[in-house]
């Protein structure tokens, strides 16, 4: 945002009084300027009214200040109303989005040059791409043209001024604005209960990870999303529809209870898998919720495989060639309210579910930022037990996206 700003900051000086003012080189108000030669032009100190100018011209003289006009004042009032806009907008989501985004790419920029790299800088330049078209970027590029030397001449006009006095009672007339619509997607804490831990407050800085949550701040996490395969024709070769929606059900719980047990968030069912979540902030807790994603996937595979594929083969007629397969990604994402659920929305959810859905069964796939970053830790001694691959497969963003395998039953 300081590259928007800093150009105009010069421009912008606080009075004595806490109103803003639009300063020429030597500190007087430019507008002021301007109604003081029109009232220096129209007196004279010696006809009627010579006592009450000489005192305005000495008090000018003492204080190097005029009396600003009505058309200056709704100058300053809008001046004040842009600065606001401008101050809400440098704290905006999307403006920290923006830095994030230039911390991974000059991250990236010192990475040795490997197709992860390139791969994963060029998932990052789309998404400056998307934000660069947001309507937040837009209303930051009006704030700018506003803050231009000459772009307040339209506010100074008597029919600019009965204008904006006009719209703002339509305004005012309008649905709420778009901060009470964004208010109402954030969730009430009521909600964390039936998705975090029982134990959630112990393992986590309770207050801190609530306070992003009411605020509707970004939170780190580390996504894993799961999936059966053929799901859908082992539903449909089902001798007793009943035994499997039980067995299904039996399989999500079991899940769950492994979930709950690593410290994760268990977010929602997708009909044939599901999707959990953990928090982290440092660099360490980035690494425990990794492994405990690790160890989650690894018993879940191990309870899919050795006791729900013979449960399943019991009750099917013609047993497809079902699988369990896993996704991996990890960033920053929201913890939202969807029809009066707790969800979770943002770029980490999108690519597990990418990586669970061009995975092959017992195995997982990892974002390739995901990826290297494991591999990075696993030079340092930590993750030995994995065995990492890496490979290119084809999603519907990417043709040869690079991402990182990993078979946790064969680790």
């Amino acid at each position: 945002m300081s590259f928007l700003i800093s150009n105009h900051v010069g421009k912008l000086k606080m009075s004595p009084g806490h109103q803003l003012y639009a300063s020429g080189g030597n500190g007087v108000p430019k507008q002021a300027n301007r109604g003081s030669r029109q009232l220096v032009a129209g007196s004279n100190p010696h006809a009627e009214g010579g006592e009450e100018a000489a005192s305005l011209r000495s008090r000018r003289q003492r204080t190097g200040r005029t009396t600003p006009s009505t058309s200056t004042a709704a100058t300053l009032r809008r001046i004040q109303e842009v600065a606001k806009q401008v101050q809400q907008l440098a704290a905006s989501p999307a403006i920290r989005q923006i830095q994030q985004m230039a911390e991974q790419v000059q991250k990236l920029a010192r990475a040795p040059a490997v197709p992860v790299a390139y791969s994963r800088m060029q998932e990052v330049a789309e998404q400056v791409q998307k934000l660069a078209a947001s309507p937040a970027m837009r209303q930051m590029q009006e704030m700018t043209a506003v803050l231009q030397p000459g772009g307040l001449v339209d506010f100074t006009t008597p029919a600019a001024t009965e204008q904006a006095r006009t719209q703002a009672f339509a305004d005012a007339a309008k649905e709420p604005p778009p901060i009470a619509e964004r208010e109402k997607a954030i969730p009430k804490l009521s909600l964390l209960r039936d998705h975090a831990p029982p134990d959630w407050k112990k393992r986590y800085p309770a207050r801190q990870l609530t306070r992003a949550i009411e605020r509707g701040l970004p939170v780190e996490l580390v996504v894993l999303a799961t999936d059966i395969r053929h799901s859908t024709f082992l539903m449909k070769e089902a001798i007793d529809p009943l035994r499997f929606a039980s067995l299904l059900t039996e399989f999500i719980e079991r899940s769950r209870v492994a979930v709950w047990d690593q410290g994760g968030w268990f977010d929602t069912f997708t009909g044939d898998g599901f999707i959990v979540y953990w928090p982290w902030r440092t660099e360490r807790q980035y690494d425990a919720a990794l492994l405990r994603c690790f160890q989650v996937v690894r018993r879940t595979f191990e309870d899919f495989y050795g006791r729900f594929v013979d449960l399943f083969m019991s009750n099917s007629k013609s047993l497809p060639a079902i699988g369990l397969r896993a996704g991996i990604d990890a960033g920053a994402a929201f913890l939202v309210s969807l029809t009066g659920k707790l969800s979770i929305i943002g770029d980490p959810v999108v690519g597990a579910v990418r990586m669970v859905g061009a995975a092959r069964s017992t195995r997982t796939l990892l974002q390739a930022h995901v990826g290297q970053h494991v591999v990075a830790r696993q030079n340092q001694g930590a993750f030995r037990d994995l065995v990492l691959t890496l490979m290119q497969i084809s999603t519907k963003e990417y043709e040869g996206q690079f991402v990182y395998e990993v078979d946790v039953l064969g680790a």
